[in-house]
């Protein structure tokens, strides 16, 4: 990705197990380190150059011409950087989505972004495309322009259920200086409907500019010059004694941009504060210097292999031999209740399980089926059993969708297989009754199980106190 709009990566590799990214500097402030709103011309147009970067990725190929199909998913005021030069970045690729690397639905209900800035379908664990992006930067725009966020809630389903449903007022609604040209261009790129928004990012870009042709707009350069001038400042002492650290130490965390980013620490542990403490990833043992130099010999494949076999069918004795009986009694499901969800915490990593009684953890298909019966043991009669029909004639496997909320949060197995954490919304799984069991995080306990019935294409609703 090379593109004025977008903070470029200049290299990778690998260090001691440890891989990195060698990045383009951006001196800069990003759009949620600003204090206020900005002046609508100013908003447009730095949302425009946004949109021509957004675009760029959009529209990025592989070697033969074929589309990337990349989509950002995460744009949001964190992510978008005000350069004190006046030129927009963009940053954070990280959980671009890009065609043949992911699925195009999350698996597993998990939702990438932040909620607050998702489109309705990132919400609903849909299909998403390039348009996601476009309703992302009308979110931001539209803070931008009001300096008040747009969709807010007490929790994560709280703000997912804004996103898809809450009432958005025109920007001029509460800022009555904003052009009504420029409330009709935010209002486009947040249609829920996305055959309503505009088609490309590029399009968005084209209708800001439009706007702003018919007024007489400053500059980003010179606004920036003029409005970031302490805040330049500010960042030229912090980076020379960045830069000076390397001679004499600081005597204690010397932090980045406006997030707290720490990016140069004394070596004392003594002069950490003890909020900020980093963990440090533990090295790899050091091999046995005999061991390592022993010649490479094909002879120990079998013997690993049958190891390796071994293993693996000791494992799934042990995961049957332990799963739990489901006897708790079932708990009633309630409608949902935004104001209630507790929110998961943030270091909280999305995959990460201690090991708990029950089936391993397995990667879902989007449609969860229910586990299927064991096999027959063998019997003479099996020989003379009519051949089972094609795939091609079998019925198509009904499908609904699961939104599964609890307060406190939760871990989830569904017919005996570990799917996530609360809260999942719009989990795909075939028609039918499945049983839903709760673990608690803190010490793997089972919390609550209940069996429910997904409705063929229909949309059930939990809520678990």
């Amino acid at each position: 990705l090379v593109h004025p709009s977008i903070a470029q990566v200049y290299d990778f590799g690998e260090d001691k197990n440890t891989l990195y990214l060698v990045m383009e500097y951006v001196p800069g402030v990003s759009l949620r380190g600003l204090d206020s709103k900005l002046p609508p011309l100013i908003a447009a147009r730095a949302i425009k150059d946004v949109c021509l970067g957004l675009h760029a990725a959009h529209e990025l190929q592989d070697m033969s011409g074929a589309p990337l199909g990349v989509v950002h998913r995460d744009v949001s005021p964190e992510n978008l950087m005000f350069t004190f030069e006046g030129a927009m970045k963009i940053l954070d690729f990280g959980i671009a989505l890009v065609r043949d690397r992911q699925a195009q639905e999350t698996v597993l209900g998990h939702i990438k972004g932040k909620p607050a800035y998702m489109s309705p379908e990132q919400v609903n664990n849909e299909p998403i495309d390039r348009r996601s992006d476009i309703f992302s930067a009308g979110i931001v725009l539209y803070e931008i322009l009001t300096g008040r966020p747009l969709f807010t809630g007490p929790s994560m389903l709280a703000l997912a259920l804004a996103v898809t449903s809450a009432q958005v007022p025109r920007p001029s609604a509460l800022v009555p200086e904003i052009p009504s040209a420029l409330d009709n261009i935010v209002l486009r790129a947040l249609s829920r409907e996305r055959d309503n928004r505009y088609e490309t990012a590029a399009a968005m870009a084209n209708e800001l500019e439009l706007f702003m042709a018919q007024e007489r707009p400053i500059s980003l350069e010179t606004f920036a010059r003029r409005e970031l001038a302490s805040l330049h400042e500010q960042h030229r002492d912090w980076l020379s004694r960045v830069v000076g650290s390397r001679t004499s130490v600081p005597s204690a965390f010397l932090l980045g941009r406006p997030e707290g980013v720490p990016t140069a620490i004394a070596p004392a542990a003594s002069s950490r504060p003890p909020s900020m403490m980093l963990l440090k990833t533990p090295e790899p043992p050091t091999q046995n210097a005999s061991i390592a130099k022993r010649p490479r010999s094909r002879a120990f494949l079998p013997v690993l292999l049958g190891l390796g076999v071994a293993l693996i069918g000791a494992a799934a004795i042990v995961a049957i031999s332990t799963r739990e009986p489901r006897t708790a009694a079932p708990a009633k499901a309630c409608g949902l209740s935004p104001g209630t969800f507790a929110e998961r915490p943030s270091e909280m990593p999305d995959m990460s399980f201690p090991k708990l009684p029950g089936a391993p953890f397995v990667a879902l298909s989007p449609a969860i089926a229910k586990p299927a019966k064991p096999p027959l043991k063998h019997s003479p009669s099996l020989k003379k059993a009519s051949p089972r029909p094609a795939a091609e004639s079998l019925p198509p496997v009904e499908e609904g969708k699961l939104t599964l909320g609890a307060t406190p949060y939760a871990w989830v197995r569904i017919d005996g297989r570990m799917v996530g954490s609360t809260p999942l919304m719009g989990l795909t799984l075939s028609a039918g009754e499945h049983q839903i069991v709760l673990i608690r995080p803190d010490d793997g306990t089972v919390r609550h199980q209940e069996t429910v019935t997904i409705p063929p294409g229909g949309h059930e609703h939990m809520l678990i106190k």
